[in-house]
């Protein structure tokens, strides 16, 4: 219960915060138009990058948690990360704001982009710690003190860039005052939660902190760098070749696909434990069946919602900004539903594996970047949007592969559903892909009602 417990309170706050940035996106992309995203897109890449390469100890945490350490170790072991996260914000401030500078005068000639940096590295720093005690609280199971941080932060942010953007006319730099600010309260709410559970001191093991990096921290170090360059690299790569119109709204459309990862991410934070205790067996194969066919259901609305009336939605939420790229959308859409229709099996792959999970995410990127500068020069934004489409169901078929998963013949026609997505949304009036979505949503779910009720059975019989 307790694994379902903390599934919810993140799913929730994922949630609030997607809605957030829904009506956030409805309002921006109104006011500071695909111009105002570039710049975003520009700046937040290079910070976006220095994250990827930040050393996550997520899974650390939960191997040292209160629970399976004395306190006496638990807490030197905390302090030791703690510190590494300090000094390495030093570090980090040292080496990035020079190279912001450079960017700016030299690579992008807009001297005005030195500002909007300044704003994007010191909101960094404040995350990095902020993300670091959430993390934190996550590994000894107290979600709900990092969601009740996490939602009024967002909701700080979003009333404060509504001032700025409207009552004092700031422009593209409301976005990154707010948001600055946004991640102090953040740091603050979690450093005084944080504090209830550890005493905090200036406490550095040498021996810790190596045994930390070599057994969990380093092949979680190297995932991290391929998330990052997968994303926010490609981006980076992309404000050089592409047209600012096109970087525009490839930066909304990378936006997006974050943003939806957010229902998937409490699957994955909270599945690593659990695939890590389970024994090879019939169990953890069933298990891991219930959790590969869970996420379809959803993706499967996704999909039918898309096919049907998204389009509609899309034109009247983005405007005359993102006319005529829909389909551009469902394209780079298919490939990430069909990839995160196996998250189950690839935080199990993780969690057993680390490594080999790493070396099939290297070979999966290294075809993106061999391939991303010469379609994007030659094909666009078009081309882009396919190559992650082939990206993604790559990286899909090589962790299934290794798993040696087999899938029922409804398991595989539900997972390769999104694929319908490339043959574009039905032509027809608003009406009748309403009545077509609700239609098709209720055969879904008459269909999958016994099968979807076995599986909720067994996730909440999850310690």
């Amino acid at each position: 219960m307790k694994f379902v417990k903390n599934i919810t309170y993140m799913s929730f706050g994922n949630l609030f915060s997607l809605i957030i940035a829904f009506i956030s996106s409805f309002i921006l992309i109104r006011t500071i138009g695909t111009s105002g995203y570039a710049i975003i897109g520009i700046v937040f890449s290079l910070t976006s990058i220095v994250r990827r390469f930040d050393v996550s100890f997520y899974l650390s945490l939960v191997k040292t948690n209160k629970e399976t350490l004395k306190k006496i170790a638990f807490e030197q072991s905390f302090n030791s990360m703690n510190l590494v996260i300090l000094l390495s914000n030093v570090i980090i401030l040292i080496i990035i704001t020079p190279l912001a500078i450079f960017l700016s005068l030299y690579v992008y000639h807009e001297s005005y982009l030195v500002i909007f940096y300044l704003w994007a590295i010191f909101r960094l720093l404040f995350a990095r710690s902020s993300k670091f005690f959430e993390n934190a609280l996550r590994a000894n199971k107290n979600e709900q003190y990092v969601q009740n941080a996490v939602i009024t932060a967002i909701t700080f942010e979003f009333v404060l860039t509504l001032f700025l953007l409207f009552v004092l006319h700031f422009g593209v730099m409301s976005i990154f005052i707010a948001s600055f600010f946004s991640q102090c309260i953040r740091y603050f709410i979690n450093l005084n939660r944080i504090k209830t559970i550890v005493n905090f001191k200036l406490f550095y093991s040498k021996n810790i902190i190596k045994k930390i990096f070599s057994q969990y921290a380093f092949p979680e170090y190297l995932s991290d760098i391929m998330t990052g360059i997968l994303f926010s690299g490609s981006l980076f790569i992309a404000t050089i070749i592409l047209p600012m119109h096109e970087l525009g709204i490839l930066t909304i459309f990378i936006s997006i696909m974050r943003k939806l990862s957010d229902f998937f991410l409490p699957l994955w934070y909270h599945l690593m434990p659990v695939f890590s205790r389970l024994k090879k067996g019939i169990k953890s194969n069933t298990l891991l069946s219930d959790l590969i066919r869970l996420p379809q259901f959803f993706i499967t609305l996704v999909v039918i919602f898309l096919f049907t009336i998204g389009e509609h939605i899309y034109s009247l939420y983005f405007g005359i900004a993102l006319i005529g790229t829909y389909g551009l959308f469902l394209i780079i859409m298919a490939g990430f539903l069909i990839f995160n229709g196996v998250i189950a099996a690839r935080s199990m792959l993780y969690s057993k594996n680390a490594y080999l999970y790493v070396l099939i995410k290297f070979m999966v990127i290294a075809l993106h970047l061999a391939f991303f500068i010469p379609v994007g020069k030659n094909f666009g934004l078009i081309g882009i949007c396919v190559l992650y489409t082939i990206v993604f169901i790559t990286y899909a078929i090589g962790i299934l592969y290794k798993l040696k998963i087999k899938l029922s013949f409804f398991d595989f026609f539900m997972l390769i559903m999104p694929f319908i997505l490339l043959f574009g949304p039905l032509e027809l009036s608003f009406n009748t892909n309403i009545i077509i979505f609700f239609l098709a949503s209720l055969m879904l779910l008459l269909i999958s009602r016994k099968r979807l009720k076995a599986i909720v059975s067994n996730i909440m019989k999850i310690d």
